[in-house]
Parts: C-alpha cells; sequence; structure tokens
C-alpha cells in the first residue's frame, strides 16, 4: 500500500472516531454503520500490513472470547436472540485491529477524539440536568420511587453514567499528568471534567458514580506513587469525604439516592418484602442467575436463551418478587457465564486484567479505565447495550496505545 493511501486510511479513521462518539446518543443506526466501517478499515489495514507489530498472540484473548460467543449459538433455542447478541458483540472481536489503526494516528487528532467525547457527554449531561431542574419536585419523588433522572439521549441511565464517569477521568488524566505549554487544551478538559462530574451527581446513578470514584482513585494512586507525593495519601481522603459531604447537602437527588440505597440495605437485613427496592432486588436477581449457573456450569444455557431461562429459574426457586420485578442479573461475569459458560466469564477476567500486567500497555489511564470497567461489571451487564459495547471497545483498543505517543 502506497504512503498515500496509508495516511488516506489513517485519516479516514480517525475522522470515523469522532463521528462515531458524536452520534453515539443521537442515532442506534448511525452509530451501527460508523462502528461496521471502522471495524472493517481496521481490517484492511490489518491485512495490508500497514503496522509493526511482531507479538500478535494477545488476540487471542478476543478471538477465544468471541468464539465461545459464537459456540453457544449451537445449543442456543432462540436463534433470533442469538444472532441479534452475536452482531452486538462483534465489535470487541476487533479490538486488536483497532489498536493497530489508533497507533498511527497522530497526537493532535486523537486529542480532538478526547474532546469530541469528553463534550458529547457534558452536552448531554447538562440537558439532562436542565431537564431535571425544569421537573426537580417530581424527579425529587421519583428518585426515592427507585426511578431515574431521564437521559435527553436513546443511551439507559446506567449506560450513559458510565460513559460520564469515563469522560471524567480522560479529563483527570489530562489535567493531573500533563503540564502542557499549550494551556487552552487543558483548560477544555477542565471545563468537560467539572460539568461531568457535577451533572453525575445530580443525576446520582450509584453505578456510574462507583465506577467514577474507583477510576479517579487509581489516577490519584498511581500519581502520589510516581511523584512520591505520599503525604496526599492522607489529604486526598479527607478532600474525598468533603466532596462527598458537600453534594450530599447540595444535591436533593444524591441525598435521596444515598437515603434509598441505606433503606435498601436495611431491607436487606430485615425479612421485609424486596419488592421495588433497587439493590435488594438486584441481590435477589443474582442468586436467582447464580442458581442457574451451577447447573449450567461449562456450557451456560446459550446467549440466545438466557431470558428464557432466569424466568424459569424464577418459578423454580419460588421466588417472592412480582413478575415484573424479575431481571436478569446485573453482572457482566455472571452474564457472560450463563450465556457460554465458566471459560467465558473467565476470559473477559483476563481481558480486562491483561493491559493491567502487561507492562507495554499498563500506562495510568488504561489501568484507570479497567478498574472502571470492573466495578461497572459487578453491577450491570455493560457489554449487552450498543452504546457501552460500542465505548468500551473503542476505548479499550484506544487506551492501549497511549502510551507510546506521549
Amino acid at each position: 500500500m502506497s504512503e498515500s493511501l496509508k495516511l488516506s486510511l489513517t485519516n479516514t479513521i480517525s475522522i470515523l472516531c469522532c463521528l462515531l462518539v458524536l452520534f453515539l446518543p443521537i442515532s442506534v443506526a448511525l452509530t451501527s454503520i460508523f462502528i461496521g466501517t471502522l471495524c472493517t478499515l481496521s481490517l484492511i489495514n490489518f491485512l495490508f500490513k500497514t503496522h509493526n507489530l511482531e507479538n500478535k498472540k494477545w488476540f487471542l484473548l478476543f478471538i477465544l472470547y468471541y468464539f465461545l460467543t459464537v459456540f453457544s449459538i449451537i445449543y442456543s433455542n432462540d436463534l433470533n436472540t442469538s444472532l441479534q447478541k452475536i452482531l452486538l458483540k462483534s465489535p470487541i472481536l476487533f479490538i486488536p485491529l483497532l489498536y493497530l489503526s489508533f497507533r498511527k494516528i497522530d497526537i493532535q487528532r486523537k486529542l480532538i477524539f478526547e474532546l469530541i467525547f469528553c463534550y458529547m457527554a457534558a452536552i448531554i449531561a447538562s440537558l439532562s440536568v436542565a431537564h431535571y431542574y425544569f421537573h426537580k419536585a417530581d424527579l425529587d419523588f421519583m428518585v426515592l420511587q427507585n426511578k431515574s433522572i431521564p437521559v435527553m439521549s436513546h443511551i439507559y441511565h446506567i449506560e450513559f453514567s458510565i460513559i460520564l464517569a469515563l469522560a471524567i477521568i480522560l479529563a483527570a488524566y489530562r489535567i493531573i499528568f500533563f503540564a502542557w505549554n499549550n494551556s487552552f487544551f487543558q483548560f477544555l478538559y477542565l471545563i468537560a471534567g467539572v460539568v461531568c462530574f457535577y451533572c453525575l451527581h445530580i443525576m446520582s446513578v450509584r453505578t456510574g458514580l462507583l465506577a467514577c470514584y474507583c477510576g479517579i482513585i487509581t489516577l490519584v494512586i498511581i500519581y502520589v506513587l510516581n511523584q512520591k507525593m505520599y503525604r496526599w495519601f492522607i489529604y486526598f481522603p479527607i478532600l474525598l469525604a468533603v466532596g462527598l459531604g458537600v453534594g450530599y447537602y447540595s444535591s436533593n437527588s444524591f441525598k435521596n439516592r444515598i437515603t434509598l440505597t441505606i433503606d435498601d440495605l436495611n431491607v436487606l437485613s430485615s425479612n421485609r418484602d424486596r419488592n421495588w427496592h433497587s439493590v435488594s432486588m438486584r441481590v435477589e436477581s443474582f442468586k436467582n442467575g447464580a442458581n442457574l449457573l451451577k447447573k449450567n456450569l461449562l456450557l451456560g444455557v446459550g446467549i440466545g436463551d438466557v431470558d428464557k431461562e432466569i424466568m424459569n429459574q424464577y418459578e423454580k426457586d419460588k421466588s417472592t418478587l412480582m413478575i415484573e420485578n424479575r431481571k436478569k442479573p446485573h453482572n457482566q461475569f455472571l452474564e457472560n457465564m450463563l450465556q457460554s459458560g465458566l471459560f467465558s466469564g473467565i476470559l473477559l477476567l483476563a481481558i480486562l486484567l491483561f493491559p493491567v500486567i502487561k507492562k507495554q500497555f499498563n500506562n495510568p489511564l488504561m489501568i484507570s479505565f479497567c478498574i472502571l470497567c470492573f466495578c461497572a461489571m459487578q453491577f450491570e451487564s455493560i457489554l449487552e447495550r450498543q452504546a457501552t459495547v460500542v465505548v468500551f471497545s473503542l476505548f479499550y483498543a484506544y487506551l492501549l496505545g497511549i502510551n507510546e505517543y506521549e
């Protein structure tokens, strides 16, 4: 491939990345088209060997993970659902190829891509918070009824909170770890990060908040250890406690969510009815999924049959949850094992641990991203919806090579 064609391919990939995150909250169809085109171009990039990478053994992690996903279609009764799931998760297979493509993009285009993502999240969050303030009394009451503050896009509120958390740690990384001569870029990151951080606390989605704080704490620990500023191990927890206290007393939605969580935990330790208590129902759904997995540990129940088998298990367990409250387990690892067996969950864990252990890839932002995803996956199946599958695949591949140009 000629140098001009290589450059054209690289430019096209960088433009597609920007368009992908820009249209992510707007159109499911365009998101599918952009991610499909991006994966195709990355495959072309790989086949024409526009890269220089000697060791490709780690590609096997993603190939094996996706192979198990596809293999489970053999013993799935619901073929239509199986094919939908397989297509939905296909970007994960292309992560190594996306990584090879991202390595060719120059730093300026990468920063533009990051800022577009951060401001996409900030704008959608700002519109959602503005809507909250216009209907504050009603929505504050809804929070106490285990309802969410509406997100002004088609993205599910928990998934959007995880996207917000990622935007925050991305901005925090650029602010904490860099002292650029061009302070204008840092100013842009600061504005986006502050807006996202504020909106996340107003929207008060617990999964996103936990993922955000785990990611930020990881970044701070790495920075303190690198700079040997050990006294910040005392200062930072104090600042964190003060910040949470300010959030609790200044935001009714955040305060209501904390109050609701405490009540939910009290339900768990008593014989009270667990219906309409979010945390309690999640515990019940996890137990139900675990009971089903015990009977199908090796292969799972098939990627297309999880919903049906979960409902059957509720009946077998004589669950006290109402029909409308009987949900799948909000845990990505358990979901994976139910779909494709025990080894599928182990491979997913290996995918998250690999860049943390591998010295070539363990830059601070990548480590923070993996911990953020691991925390989020404990409370939500983030690889079962389009938005978070796309964001996970895109940023996993992108962040693998971020230390190569810094």
